[in-house]
């Protein structure tokens, strides 16, 4: 009852502890609200204050777990029509569907973060909307399917769940469509951004860091511009994300002309030492044999094709004379330097990483223990 105040940003009664529930919270942030239930479910469920005393009320013990709270992103770049739409779909078709009730709380301050927050009940119902048992007890049966008796010359017995909604595969299977709902959401509203809800280690990313949690303490003090250990992190994350991607693009650009230039030199000449050639040299005459692979090319593309070459040429001249790098051996040493660079930022990012961590480690434990 306290979280569902708390979203609500009204006060609720709770029957189950006779007082009443404050928010401490500003309810402007909240945009839409609704109760949605599946067919099955009594109609007075709607008013969440009736649902949640009644969701206490069918518990016996005081360690139950009463609810499922989830708190999730929303794309900025869909409006609040679409992202509303979004949200209820999604609900419907992965909660209400399977017959759970579905307390949700869009909210938005205007600060460039709208989401939504999900309680759901845990007990299935009855077709007469009655609260089922979350488990049953069952006979455990060998393999061929006869009762087994224990030690102690009983019957064994397990418990089993009577809905598998806290499988942990849905930890997966949620994440996944709300991917799939947000990205079908986004080409139907015609953007071009895409989400991916894996980590940059399954998507097979290894060179980039991700950026950590800033948490709710933190996030407040980064909105009014105070900064943060956590928000000084992520910025030196995404400055270093950054520069390793400047620095990707120019060692991919880099060593294509490297592979150009050594075959321009294996189709030009042989050379004894071909890691003394010149660079200009090899560039022009790179330039020379790209015109004569277009000679029956019609003029109007041969013009567009060689005034492009001569500004990469130009662009590659600029750059190498800057680095006074004048020779394809000194090409290649530039180039072994750059990835090991890139090698220490990854490296210093990962130690200063694991440092916030152990910090929040110690700040945990200091307040289990005092």
């Amino acid at each position: 009852m306290a979280g569902a105040s708390y979203y609500l940003g009204q006060k609720l009664y709770s029957e189950y502890d006779h007082e009443w529930k404050y928010p401490h919270s500003d309810p402007k942030r909240v945009r839409y609200t609704e109760v949605m239930l599946p067919p099955n479910a009594p109609p007075e469920y709607a008013d969440r204050q009736t649902l949640w005393n009644a969701v206490d009320a069918a518990e016996k013990s005081n360690k139950a777990q009463t609810a499922r709270r989830f708190t999730i992103t929303l794309p900025r770049e869909l409006t609040f029509e679409q992202n509303l739409a979004l949200i209820r779909d999604y609900c419907t078709r992965q909660f209400v569907d399977k017959g759970m009730i579905c307390d949700l709380y869009y909210h938005d301050s205007g600060n460039g973060n709208p989401h939504f927050h999900l309680m759901l009940t845990m007990r299935a119902m009855d077709e007469n909307g009655r609260w089922l048992p979350k488990t049953k007890t069952a006979y455990v049966l060998d393999e061929n399917g006869q009762r087994i008796r224990g030690d102690n010359g009983k019957w064994l017995r397990e418990r089993i769940d009577t809905v598998d909604w806290n499988d942990q595969k849905y930890a997966e299977i949620w994440r996944h469509e709300w991917e799939v709902a947000q990205n079908n959401a986004l080409e139907a509203a015609g953007r071009t951004e895409r989400i991916d809800m894996r980590s940059y280690e399954r998507q097979g990313i290894t060179d980039l860091e991700p950026q950590i949690h800033l948490g709710p303490e933190a996030a407040a003090l980064e909105r009014k511009g105070v900064p943060t250990a956590r928000g000084e992190h992520n910025r030196e994350i995404k400055h270093v994300n950054a520069l390793i991607r400047g620095l990707q693009k120019a060692i991919a650009n880099l060593a294509g002309w490297l592979r150009g230039i050594k075959e321009t030199l294996s189709r030009h000449e042989t050379i004894s030492n071909p890691g003394d050639y010149n660079l200009g040299e090899v560039l022009l005459s790179y330039l020379e044999l790209r015109k004569a692979d277009r000679e029956f090319w019609d003029h109007r593309a041969q013009t567009k094709a060689s005034l492009k070459d001569l500004q990469a040429i130009l662009n590659a001249i600029s750059f190498l004379k800057e680095r006074e790098l004048d020779t394809v051996y000194s090409l290649g040493e530039y180039l072994s330097r750059t990835d090991a660079h890139m090698n220490e930022l990854r490296k210093e990012v990962r130690s200063k990483e694991q440092r916030i961590r152990d910090i929040d480690a110690l700040l945990n434990a200091d307040k289990t223990v005092f």
